[in-house]
């Protein structure tokens, strides 16, 4: 319930989403950049995370 507070107010919600997003370029950059394959995963575990978190809203209000 307090995950609702969170997604259903639009400003809190707004910057939420554009920290996210600074962080999946920042990822991204990661991705590009490295040879060093266990980097390479955890870049990857974090972006799918980080989607995750995209979906916050959709999932707190769907109540699953």
């Amino acid at each position: 319930m307090s995950l609702k507070l969170l997604v259903n107010n639009p400003a809190v919600y707004e910057a939420l989403q554009e920290y996210v997003d600074e962080q999946i370029k920042k990822e991204h950059q990661i991705l590009e950049f490295q040879t060093d394959p266990i980097i390479i995963y955890k870049a990857q575990g974090a972006l799918a995370t980080l989607r995750k978190l995209k979906k916050l809203r959709e999932t707190a209000n769907s109540g699953k």
